[in-house]
């Protein structure tokens, strides 16, 4: 251990395969499990990824597994070996670690891996497993891997899946099930791959926003993309949902259905937004439902739209409010803003980029702002003090002409060489809604830069752009990040068309190691 923190590897490894080696002789089991943890950790540390993999697996080390998984790049382990394991725990992380590197997998293996796991789950379901409750669920990572892979199954694993699914919908009001993030999962790929059986997973996936509650709200944020891609198995369910349902008629609202003005969700979201707030000395509420409650305002008369839009404005300006609840109130404009009057429009304009500008930073609990202190016990950020970042989003939002696109673009390129980098792929996202203008960075310069949020800005540009330099697109495909890859992949898919410089980009993509990408740039609207 001491040869480890003083970054000693070599001599770190040769202790820990001793102690290993002891342990396993001795039948000390205890031993074992801490020397194979600690190999594995001097593994990793190492960049043995595959050998470190393998020992987490073996004492069923998950979340270091996860983690080092995750920063694996495109690099697939394969530990399907352990799935056949007779210790749970082993499985468990065999699981787990198929489900985080599910995009890897290869498609060949994919029917074996979900039979199998299917079958896991139903064994734990119907009390068949052995392990202990302090253990990983073996047939809980079991269902997550499944739903990880089952947009590339056969039919046949496809219906017993929704089959072993089926049951679970079943609870009393307001409780919840540890499956319910796999369960919305499996039936959002089922939707996006597999039509014959699209009416089932629609059925299920309705039934669970119909639950309310935590369900309820894990299925925008898990399914929305399926929902729109098959929007006309929805509509009459969400349309039944609507009066009482708050997530129902969001989803309602994005497939890009009209609700009446009327309606229950629809009043209660103008309510909540226009009532003024009763601030009480000492007392913060932290965090609003305001970008919601946006989306269905919407759909209310013209003149409410316009109250609606000053409340909020009013709500923004407030410095007794913490960033957070003011931010939120800059998102819900940004999804109000194209159902508004272009006197509004242009007044919210000069509003955003007076916040992107930092003018009207100074909140409430600013202090409290930004990362936890490392020896903090309780590890809780209430997000940045800037209002930066939403501003240049509802800026892009709200810019009329090339004028106002070329303004924003100015006042963000300094913003995407910032030290956050959620903050600065916020900022390059909202880039790319400003099109093409004359003062827009060309994605010859935005493909070298360092940051990945900013390459996908290059990606969208340089797909959108005629003529396009070939390098760069070769150059955007074998991008080391695949999210990269994969918005390059959707923004070639879009183009449609039969352009020279497009066709050897397609085929590296249409290659790629990561399956998101692939579909991505398969994929026709």
């Amino acid at each position: 251990m001491t040869a480890l923190h003083e970054g000693k590897l070599a001599a770190a490894c040769t202790d820990a395969r001793k102690a290993l080696r002891h342990a396993v002789v001795s039948g000390h089991l205890q031993d074992e499990m801490a020397a194979a943890q600690l190999l594995a950790d001097i593994y990793a540390a190492s960049g043995e990824t595959t050998r470190a993999a393998r020992l987490m697996v073996r004492t069923g080390t998950t979340n270091k597994l996860e983690s080092m998984l995750k920063e694996g790049g495109d690099h697939y382990i394969d530990l399907t070996a352990a799935l056949t394991s007779p210790q749970p725990w082993q499985r468990a992380a065999a699981y787990k670690a198929i489900a985080v590197q599910a995009d890897l997998v290869p498609d060949e293996q994919a029917d074996q891996i979900v039979s199998r796991a299917l079958k896991e789950f139903a064994d734990g379901e119907a009390g068949r497993t052995q392990e202990g409750w302090v253990l990983p669920q073996v047939w809980h990572h079991a269902l997550a891997a499944a739903a990880a892979l089952i947009e590339r199954v056969d039919p046949a694993c496809v219906q017993r899946a929704l089959l072993l699914l089926e049951p679970l919908l079943e609870r009393e009001p307001g409780k919840y099930r540890h499956t319910d993030g796999a369960h919305i999962q499996m039936l959002a790929g089922v939707l996006r791959r597999h039509d014959e059986y699209g009416p089932q997973a629609a059925q299920q996936l309705t039934e669970l926003l119909r639950q309310g509650g935590s369900v309820a709200q894990q299925v925008p944020h898990l399914a929305t993309d399926a929902i729109q891609e098959n929007s006309g198995l929805f509509r009459d369910g969400l349309r039944e949902m609507t009066l009482t349902d708050l997530w129902a008629a969001q989803l309602l609202t994005i497939v890009g259905e009209d609700l009446p003005a009327d309606a229950p969700m629809v009043t209660s979201s103008y309510t909540t937004i226009t009532t003024p707030l009763e601030a009480t000395p000492g007392v913060f509420a932290l965090g609003t439902l305001l970008a919601d409650q946006a989306l269905l305002v919407r759909h209310c008369a013209p003149l409410e739209r316009e109250a609606a839009a000053a409340a909020l404005t009013d709500r923004v300006l407030d410095k007794q409010q913490p960033a957070i609840n003011r931010s939120d109130a800059i998102n819900a404009l940004t999804n109000l803003s194209a159902v508004l009057s272009p006197q509004t429009r242009s007044e919210l304009f000069r509003l955003a980029m007076e916040c992107a500008r930092g003018e009207h930073d100074g909140s409430a609990l600013d202090d409290l702002t930004g990362s936890a202190h490392p020896l903090s016990a309780v590890r809780v950020s209430l997000g940045s003090a800037s209002l930066a970042v939403p501003g240049i989003r509802l800026a892009a939002a709200t810019c009329a002409g090339d004028a106002g696109a070329c303004a924003v673009e100015d006042l963000a390129k300094p913003l995407l060489n910032g030290p956050d980098p959620d903050e600065t792929a916020e900022i390059a996202r909202a880039l790319t809604w400003l099109g093409n203008h004359p003062a827009a960075v060309p994605a010859t310069q935005l493909a070298t830069h360092p940051h990945p949020g900013v390459r996908r800005l290059a990606a969208v540009r340089w797909a959108a752009q005629t003529p396009r330099d070939p390098g760069i697109g070769t150059r955007l495909a074998t991008d080391p990040d695949y999210r990269m890859r994969r918005e390059l992949a959707a923004a070639v898919a879009a183009a449609q068309t039969a352009d020279a410089t497009l066709a050897p980009v397609r085929d590296i993509l249409a290659a790629d190691p990561r399956y998101c990408v692939r579909r991505a740039v398969a994929f026709v609207a």
